[in-house]
Parts: structure tokens; C-alpha cells; sequence
């Protein structure tokens, strides 16, 4: 039987949060929106520090960057920044040897990130094409002329997200640079937690 191997991916494959990163790159690139809404931006910030693990902050915050833009503007935002963040995203090395390691002797490998889809398949589609890693993530959706989370993968809701994929699922190992992510870690036999600089503690 096949071994279940579980990565968070922010902070663990590499240093930086692309979620984070995209929210300030797209608020330069939408700077007239932002000024506009800048104090219901600024209500979404305090409501999503008081409340980390929950969607509303940050779909505030989405909301309002991205209000009346069009599917093709979007898209060339998204294109733009997946470029820029390859160019400054800092690789922790050795998780990724670790990583590969597993995936090359076919072990299968979890990645569940609170960030959005939308953003790691293109930053990461060289590991997500591989047929033995299953990506679960945020969710994000286009309606009422914006951008908003439909499910947001943190916290207990990471749990409850691989559940819904597969229920009961055990790893044989788990690599993490969060306590946040102890709902996963606890159905890990072997936890690994990744310190900023990228070494495994």
C-alpha cells in the first residue's frame, strides 16, 4: 500500500506567502481601487487580523481590489504576478529534494495550502502535473464584477477540505511550518516543522 505524505506549501516549499505577496502586488496594480476603498480595505485587514482562519477579511479585501474588473484583466494579473513571484520566491532546498525524493519513488504526496488555486497551479504546475500529488487549496470564484474565496483552506478547514477529498486519511509523514496546521500534523506519524531560513526541525 502506497504511503500518504503530507506538505503545506507557504513557508514550507518556500519562504514567501504567494497569497500575501498577490494581494500587495494586485493592489499596485489596481491602486485605483485601492484609494477609492481604501477604508473598507483597511476594515477587511482588522476584521482578518482578528480573525485569521476565517474568509471574510480577506474576501473584503478581494473584493474590493478587484471590483469591476473584467476576466481578461484578471487573467493578465494573475499571469504577471505568478511571473514575478518564480523571479523572487526563495526555495527551501532541502524540503524540495525531500519532496521530490518521494514523489520520484512514488510515494503520494498531499500539498494543502491556505493559497488559492488559481495561484499554485501555475507557480507550482511542474509538481502538481505529477500523477501521484493531489493539491488541496483555497478557492476562489468570479461573480458580482470581482473576486472572492468560495472555501478557504485553513486551520480546521484544512481538515475538513481532505476529508471531503477523502475521508480517514492518514500520512506517513508531515512537513509544516505552521502550528496552524496541527489538525493535519495530528494524523501525521512522523512531523517535520520547518523553521523561516528552510531548515527541518
Amino acid at each position: 500500500m502506497k504511503k500518504n505524505i503530507f506538505f503545506d506549501i507557504d513557508g514550507t516549499l518556500h519562504q514567501e506567502d504567494i497569497f500575501l505577496q498577490f494581494i500587495l502586488f494586485s493592489a499596485k496594480h489596481r491602486i485605483f481601487n485601492f484609494i477609492v476603498f481604501f477604508p473598507v480595505i483597511l476594515l477587511g485587514a482588522i476584521i482578518h487580523y482578528i480573525s485569521p482562519m476565517s474568509k471574510i477579511g480577506i474576501n473584503i479585501i478581494l473584493f474590493f481590489i478587484f471590483f469591476n474588473i473584467q476576466h481578461k484583466e484578471l487573467d493578465f494579473i494573475i499571469e504577471k504576478f505568478c511571473s514575478y513571484f518564480l523571479a523572487i520566491k526563495t526555495d527551501h532546498h532541502n524540503v524540495l529534494d525531500i519532496m521530490n525524493d518521494y514523489i520520484n519513488h512514488d510515494y503520494i504526496i498531499y500539498l494543502i495550502s491556505g493559497s488559492p488555486d488559481i495561484l499554485i497551479q501555475k507557480i507550482h504546475h511542474q509538481i502538481i502535473q505529477q500523477d501521484n500529488v493531489c493539491l488541496i487549496c483555497t478557492t476562489t470564484k468570479m461573480g458580482y464584477n470581482s473576486l472572492f474565496i468560495t472555501q478557504r483552506c485553513v486551520g480546521i478547514n484544512k481538515l475538513t477540505m481532505l476529508n471531503h477529498h477523502q475521508k480517514n486519511i492518514y500520512f506517513h509523514a508531515g512537513y509544516s511550518d505552521s502550528s496552524s496546521d496541527q489538525f493535519i500534523l495530528d494524523r501525521c506519524r512522523q512531523v517535520y516543522m520547518i523553521s523561516k531560513s528552510g531548515e527541518i526541525i
